[in-house]
Parts: C-alpha cells; structure tokens; sequence
C-alpha cells in the first residue's frame, strides 16, 4: 500500500513538475511578443526665404544716385532748379523681390521757424505742387493711425487710357517719377537766407507676395488706411 502511494506522489510531482516547465516555455514564448522591432528615419529639407526688398533712387544721370539736383551752390528767392528723381528696384548685385512702390517728392526747409518753433508752412516753390513725369502715378491718401492725412503716389497699371490699381514691379525695372523745373518762390524773405532748402524725394517699395493690392485693401497693414476721397 505505501509503495502504491509512494508512486502515486512520484508521478503528481512528476506532473507538475512537467506542468511547471511547460508553462515557463510558454511563458517564455509570449513574455518574448512584449518586445518589437524598431525602425526610426529622418529626413531633412531647406526652406529659403525670398529676397529683400531692395530699392534705389536714380537721379540725374539716370543711374542709381542721390544726387537729384545739380549742385548750384547758393540761389536766390526765383531760381529755377533742375530735379530728376526715379528710382530702381534691385540691382544686378543685389536682387529685390517684386514689390508695390510708392513716392512723394517734396520742398522743405528747417531752418526757418514759424513762433510756434515749427518750419514755417509757407510754399517754397511757385505753384507749391510738383506733378509726376508720366501718368502712370496716382495720388493716394493713406490715413494714419491718428486720423491724419498721409499723401503719396502710387505707381499704377495703366488701362484704356485709365490709371488703375497698383502695379507690381519686378527686381531691375526702373520708372522714373520727376523730370523738369522747380522755380523757388520769387517771394521769400530774408529769414531764408543762407538756409537750406531740401529736395526731399521719399520711396518706399513693399513686397508684393504676401499682401492684397495696396489700392483695392482698405485696411493696408504697411501703408495705412486708403482713403477713397484722395
């Protein structure tokens, strides 16, 4: 009778014994799925952005320069003065990307003060206004923030005869805005002698890429805020 138990005890240590390796196989099979094959890649690419805006003012041999009057020295109240002023977008050293472009040519003098200290705003030249070369400039109001007016002259395409919006330029075009005679008011007095009375030419090109037409979006985030009654 104890050796049948004695074999019987043998045999159920037999079992699980057998039974404890079987499962540590199978543990060892799906403990070994918890791990997975890995794979990274990279890859990398260069955005560049576009070129500047690069702008020039021509003067009066036509070339990039800031000489747009001739150097007369001193003049008197009725002198007539030559003034040629454009302006280049780009050169061939120095790309520029396609803009919109705007001017405003201008007379001042700081050296003679009104009482309120400020320039006197007197005209400074007969007539007081000074029209662009060619038809192909309109004059545009852009408000300021503070309400004030802001005067410039856009370049525009030109269509039926008509002038229209703004005109792209692209990198090496020129256009040409004054070309002719400012005669100095013949009535100035002696409070302007030997002051300096400056030619101001002013020309600001925006990249043309990433904003709507300067004269069709009222709300121009560069230029201001277009005024339709200018």
């Amino acid at each position: 009778m104890e050796e049948k138990d004695i074999a019987r005890q043998l045999k159920i240590q037999r079992t699980i014994i057998i039974s404890l390796i079987i499962f540590i196989i199978i543990g060892g099979i799906v403990g070994g799925t918890f791990a997975w094959y890995t794979r990274r890649a990279t890859e990398t690419a260069n955005i560049v952005f576009s070129d500047p805006v690069e702008v020039y003012i021509t003067g009066l041999d036509g070339t990039i320069s800031s000489e747009i009057v001739p150097n007369t020295g001193k003049i008197l109240p009725g002198s007539k003065v030559q003034v040629k002023a454009g302006f280049q977008l780009g050169k061939q050293d120095n790309a520029s990307s396609d803009a919109y472009v705007r001017v405003r040519l201008s007379i001042t003098c700081d050296d003679v003060l009104g009482e309120d200290g400020k320039p006197l705003e007197e005209d400074l030249i007969k007539e007081g206004t000074i029209n662009p070369y060619s038809d192909v400039w309109k004059k545009v109001n852009f408000k300021k923030e503070d309400g004030s007016d802001d005067y410039w002259w856009v370049l525009c395409v030109k269509e039926n005869s008509q002038v229209g919006s703004a005109r792209i330029v692209k990198n090496m075009e020129s256009e040409l805005f004054y070309d002719g005679i400012i005669v100095i008011n013949e009535n100035l007095q002696n409070e302007y002698a030997n002051a300096d009375i400056k030619v101001f030419f002013e020309v600001e090109a925006i990249q043309s890429a990433n904003i709507e037409n300067p004269l069709l979006d009222e709300n121009n985030p560069t230029w201001g805020k277009l005024d339709e009654t200018a």
